[in-house]
């Protein structure tokens, strides 16, 4: 399977150009390590997928917010899978939630990376038209970074803390870009929320097409 990784700091935005297409959103349960976790998928069934997407949810869970990032990706022509790191029967509705499923995880990498490779497996086995080179895009609480599309006021994650990442990137050899979008704070993708940019949203979408269509 070839697999491409891309971490959306913050990033991603609406307005992609959909082609003429059928899409089809639904559920999908599936289990790692024996604990069920409930994603969601969205695929164009007019077409012939040009590609997979993994989305890796925010803090809060797997939430509408993803289910219409994996719409707006199916409009595209990919087959798009937002998956679920915390379980089917978590439905965290509060900061201290957030925080505590989150560090869970944060403190316990090797259960995270098996929730990862759980779902990315389970995809592969299980949902009508996922194809063998995938992007797995991350939020802030997921992704590995290849692609890094990053608010130059986020609060939580600061431009110190991009310039490391890609100190660290170029140590290891990584093949890696990033994008800074001025002004722009930590969850500048989010619909409706505070921080949200309308500008930087539709540059880091454009930004994530380009990365899609050059990759898958």
């Amino acid at each position: 399977m070839t697999r491409t990784t891309l971490a959306l700091a913050a990033a991603a935005s609406l307005f992609a150009t959909a082609a003429s297409a059928e899409i089809v959103g639904e559920s999908f349960t599936y289990e790692v390590a024996g604990e069920t976790f409930e994603g969601y998928v969205a695929r164009n069934t007019n077409a012939t997928p040009r590609g997979s997407v993994m989305l890796v949810h925010d803090w809060d869970g797997m939430t509408s917010y993803e289910m219409r990032r994996a719409d707006m990706l199916a409009a595209l022509g990919y087959t798009a899978f937002a998956l679920d790191v915390y379980g089917a029967d978590t439905d965290p509705q509060s900061v201290d939630e957030y925080r505590a499923l989150s560090g869970a995880l944060y403190g316990d990498r090797e259960t995270f990376r098996a929730r990862l490779q759980g779902s990315l497996d389970a995809a592969a086995a299980g949902i009508e038209g996922w194809t063998e080179n995938v992007v797995v895009a991350g939020y802030c609480f997921g992704g590995a970074p290849v692609l890094l599309l990053h608010g130059s006021a986020d609060p939580v994650s600061g431009m110190a803390d991009l310039a490391a990442l890609l100190d660290q990137l170029q140590s290891a050899g990584v093949p890696h870009a990033a994008q800074v979008f001025g002004g722009a704070r930590h969850s500048f993708t989010v619909f409706g929320s505070g921080d949200y940019d309308l500008a930087a949203d539709r540059g880091a979408w454009d930004a994530f097409e380009a990365f899609l269509a050059e990759n898958l």
